[in-house]
């Protein structure tokens, strides 16, 4: 699927998505010619969509690449049908790999002053919430503790 060229500054986040993901590749013309075009990786996709809050998760990743290449070129090294086999066996693992990614990045994780929202979370959200620590609950009255002067004036900047 090709991207449009003629687009102007990305506005959200949709739009810099597709602009971070695509790619430029020669595509051949009925008149036998090529013309580039830049098309959106699906596969930079999924793995930008991702929200694993771990140092390690590129390098995982990259070991999984690395893993699904090694696999292709098993026919390379070996008879066909034994290729074909390890293929098969090394691409349900790479399969496997890939769903626990997406379990991974849908685990919500939060205590009592922190929080981690899945994706799903962040795309519903309509507006952004703000938590507020009142230290100083027992000193004022009971509305200005359930309200707070810095609720107060982040309301009256928003409007």
């Amino acid at each position: 699927m090709p991207i449009p060229e003629n687009r102007t500054e990305p506005n959200d986040v949709v739009s810099i998505m597709i602009d971070a993901c695509g790619e430029r590749v020669k595509v051949k013309q009925p008149d036998g010619s090529y013309k580039d075009e830049i098309q959106l990786n699906n596969h930079r996709v999924w793995l930008k969509t991702h929200n694993i809050n771990s140092n390690r998760f590129g390098r995982y990743q990259f070991l999984r690449e690395r893993l699904e290449s090694l696999a292709k070129e098993a026919k390379f090294h070996m008879t066909w049908q034994r290729a074909e086999v390890l293929y098969e066996q090394i691409m349900n693992l790479c399969s496997d790999y890939d769903y626990s990614m997406d379990a991974k990045s849908s685990e919500a994780i939060s205590d009592k002053r922190n929080g981690s929202a899945t994706l799903i979370d962040k795309i519903n959200k309509k507006e952004t919430t703000r938590r507020y620590v009142l230290d100083d609950a027992l000193k004022k009255s009971a509305f200005e503790s359930f309200i707070g002067p810095q609720a107060s004036r982040d309301e009256a900047k928003s409007q």
